[in-house]
């Protein structure tokens, strides 16, 4: 049997969190063929979240201040028991039961979901644009480097350290260049997402600045002389 932890980080999501785990509980009670575990973190919300959850039998950890999107993605990692792990946003663009057509592709390092539609033309610019120029510099085809839906493997991800990675949003990102630059197995899948309910909390050009300088940086690090 499949076994698989489901990562959720949480920020001030109270009006999408119903929707997520109603769908995600329901998707984990009709599949047979594989053990979910669900750990939701909270990463410090100041609105009804945290009560929210707590109407679910799931794991729930809860940071009592605001760390960052990467930073609890690190929490779920650390706790997760499973050695698969699925990241999901709770905020609704990633309709959970999406995760089908990335457990198809169980046996690899790093199965990522691609998303065929955007609702945001500067987001939409810049999240093809860095994923063009990393693929052509590392000569292989990654269509999305930083998308939040994807299945990974704590074994690789304690090999390359992941517990020393950024906190913030780019979290992601480092994980993709990272597998990149040791040549474990990728997976890109292409999946559907919506728009979210309210404002998007990413800054994206300043993200997208912070994903070039690391493009550069993990470039520079996979072909450094010996």
């Amino acid at each position: 049997m499949k076994k698989i932890s489901i990562i959720l980080p949480i920020f001030n999501e109270e009006n999408n969190l119903k929707n997520v785990f109603d769908q995600l509980i329901a998707m984990k009670s009709k599949i047979k063929s594989v053990e979910f575990e669900i750990i939701a973190i909270d990463d410090g919300s100041t609105d009804q979240s945290l009560q929210i959850l707590q109407n679910y039998r799931i794991k729930i950890i809860h940071h009592s201040i605001q760390r960052g999107y990467g930073a609890a993605l690190k929490t779920g990692i650390k706790n997760a028991k499973f050695d698969n792990i699925a990241t999901l946003d709770a905020d609704g663009t990633y309709p959970p039961t999406e995760l089908l057509k990335l457990l198809k592709f169980y046996n690899k390092d790093l199965i990522i979901g691609v998303r065929r539609t955007y609702f945001s033309l500067i987001r939409h610019f810049f999240n093809k644009f860095l994923a063009i120029f990393a693929s052509f510099i590392f000569c292989k085809w990654i269509s999305d480097l930083n998308s939040g839906m994807r299945i990974f493997k704590k074994s690789i991800l304690n090999r390359l350290n992941y517990f020393k990675w950024t906190d913030g949003f780019s979290f992601s990102t480092t994980m993709t260049l990272s597998v990149l630059t040791r040549n474990f197995s990728i997976k890109t899948v292409p999946i559907y997402c919506q728009s979210r309910c309210e404002k998007s909390k990413v800054k994206i050009v300043r993200l997208g600045m912070t994903i070039l300088k690391m493009i550069f940086h993990y470039f520079k690090r996979k072909y450094k002389p010996l």
